[in-house]
C-alpha cells in the first residue's frame, strides 16, 4: 500500500491510549491517561506499554541477504486501526497495580 504507514495512520486516527501505544506515540497516549484517569507517572507502565506496542507487529523473515520486515496487525473491520490486545480497564489496573 503506498502513503504513509500501518503505524503513522492508527497515530494519526487512534483516540485512546492503547491505540496510540500500539502506534508508538508514547507522549500522546502519556497525555490521553493523564487526562483520562490521572495518571502522573508513567514509569511503572513501561512494560505494559512495550507490550502492547510489541503485540501489534510481527517479525518475518524475508529471503536471504534482506532485512526483517515488520508486518503490522489491523483490526479485521479496520485496517486504519490496530488489532488491540488490552484494554483500557486492564491497562488503567495495571497502573493502580504499579502505584502500590
Amino acid at each position: 500500500m503506498a502513503g504513509p504507514g500501518a503505524a503513522s495512520r492508527w497515530k494519526k486516527n487512534g483516540k485512546l491510549a492503547g491505540e496510540l501505544v500500539a502506534a508508538g506515540a508514547f507522549k500522546e497516549a502519556m497525555t490521553v491517561l493523564k487526562d483520562e484517569i490521572g495518571a502522573g507517572s508513567f514509569s511503572r507502565m513501561k512494560e505494559a506499554f512495550m507490550s502492547v506496542y510489541g503485540g501489534c507487529r510481527g517479525a518475518l523473515d524475508g529471503v536471504p541477504n534482506t532485512g526483517v520486515m515488520t508486518a503490522y496487525i489491523a483490526r479485521l473491520r479496520d485496517c486504519e486501526l490496530e488489532a488491540m490486545s488490552i484494554s483500557l480497564k486492564l491497562l488503567r489496573e495495571r497502573y493502580r497495580h504499579g502505584e502500590r
